[in-house]
């Protein structure tokens, strides 16, 4: 097959990819399991055209990558659960969600590679898509006259606004690092631009995870060029750091008439809803972790735990069927060996940074994209979502390519 065509191939399968959250709802009220099938459609064809056009060598090379490894033996961990998980159906459905986001995860190593320049477009074209859509919903639902309570429909494409807000989030260091490393000053500026609407829409959305998330990156970028004593890039940073200061300032006036939403009271108020119901969820997790440390409960099983002390703290029919802590909920199902295997998934990345002495400016802001993945972790479940782990799955990508070239220049 010419390689034309299997360009071709690739990058119809990339684009079949990136437009899930386009997907029909089915008359769905939560697109998951819609997003889920799509998607395992989409793998199973992409297998059939990667097996076709006889790639299996980088196929077989992506299972060299430490990530990948870890994602191996976390899933055999996972099945490994059958044997004692006392709702295997439970079980099956979570496992199932597990090996989508691995299969996503060796596809989109086998079809990016040697397409750095490309994945790095990608994630910027719909981060700025997001970006856009977000802002839109703002401006029609802002009111001059009465100022800003929080928009519920502050949300992108996903379900949910702490799901939109970290999607932007996880994308944010590498656009910074684009920008960084732009030289057209037309569209230096407009990724400013974009920038500065993406604090702009985190800070608006509200969500605390977030905000909080954001305001550690800078803090980190910050602590990075303390340092390394990089001049140079606090120049080429300064503009950025300018935005994001004017974006805290907007934010604030916007909702003056609502001032526990304003950026450091949103960022440092634990007392309302949100924070004890999760707070419920952890303990519950720590409860069900002592009694049962080492194997867990069993993989897909803490929502049927849940109904125990779910009914005892929600007013409604609703129980939780996550803990809003994928460590924590993974520690109560697997144990905490088990959990330890699915965090170094992301930290294997993170050491591979840490230890290599030619490490460059892309590795690094990759590893704040980990960072900002992580945070989101603890407070939320992104594992189970895939509008969530696509983004991580970009991420990772990236680092596999950027690890496996020459430099960090891509523009």
């Amino acid at each position: 097959m010419k390689y034309s065509v299997k360009s071709l191939l690739d990058y119809i399968l990339i684009l079949l990819i990136g437009i899930f959250p386009f997907s029909p709802s089915m008359r769905s009220l939560d697109q998951i399991h819609v997003h889920a099938l799509y998607l395992s459609m989409v793998c199973l064809f992409a297998f059939v055209i990667l097996l076709l056009t006889r790639r299996f060598k980088v196929l077989l090379n992506t299972l060299s990558s430490k990530e990948i490894l870890a994602f191996v033996l976390f899933l055999l961990v996972s099945l490994s659960s059958l044997i004692y998980t006392f709702n295997v159906q439970e079980s099956v459905i979570a496992l199932s969600k597990y090996f989508l986001f691995f299969n996503l995860l060796i596809i989109s190593y086998t079809l990016f590679s040697e397409k750095k320049f490309f994945l790095i477009s990608v994630i910027v074209f719909f981060g700025v898509i997001e970006t856009l859509n977000i802002f839109n919903v703002f401006v029609d639902n802002y009111s001059w006259s009465e100022g800003l309570s929080r928009i519920r429909d502050l949300q992108g494409f996903s379900a949910n606004q702490n799901i939109g807000s970290f999607s932007l989030a996880i994308k944010t260091p590498i656009i910074i690092y684009i920008f960084y490393k732009l030289k057209n000053r037309f569209l230096k500026y407009a990724t400013l631009l974009i920038l500065t609407l993406m604090f702009f829409n985190i800070l608006i959305i509200g969500s605390r995870g977030a905000i909080l998330a954001l305001l550690i990156l800078f803090v980190c970028i910050i602590g990075y060029i303390i340092l390394t004593k990089d001049k140079k890039l606090f120049r080429g940073l300064l503009p950025i750091f300018i935005g994001f200061s004017f974006v805290i300032i907007c934010q604030s006036y916007l909702y003056k008439s609502n001032s526990e939403l304003q950026v450091i009271n949103r960022a440092t108020s634990y007392d309302d809803s949100s924070v004890n119901g999760r707070l419920n969820y952890y303990k519950a997790c720590f409860d069900k972790i002592v009694e049962n440390p080492i194997i867990g409960v069993g993989i897909g099983n803490w929502k049927i735990l849940s109904l125990k002390y779910g009914s005892d703290t929600i007013e409604s029919y609703e129980v939780p069927i996550h803990a809003h802590n994928d460590f924590l909920h993974l520690a109560s199902e697997l144990g905490v060996i088990g959990s330890f295997i699915y965090l170094l998934i992301f930290l294997a990345p993170i050491y591979s940074v840490w230890r290599n002495k030619n490490r460059n400016l892309l590795d690094i802001f990759l590893v704040f994209s980990i960072m900002m993945f992580l945070i989101d972790s603890n407070l939320n479940f992104p594992r189970s979502r895939p509008y969530s782990f696509i983004n991580i799955i970009y991420i990772l990508t990236l680092f596999h390519l950027n690890k496996n070239s020459k430099g960090d220049e891509i523009i």
